[in-house]
């Protein structure tokens, strides 16, 4: 798990929170914390 290769306990929320501003900076899409059409999209291309 990320937790034991850093070597300190790791939350979910946030690798996924930092993963979608990567995300949203990258395509240049407009994200706002729990905007959930930003999440429906990136859940949608998921499949």
């Amino acid at each position: 798990s990320v937790s034991e290769l850093l070597g300190y306990p790791v939350e979910v929320e946030n690798i996924i929170g930092h993963l979608v501003n990567c995300f949203s900076a990258v395509f240049k899409l407009r994200y706002d914390e729990g905007d959930i059409k930003c999440l429906a999209m990136l859940d949608a291309l998921t499949g």
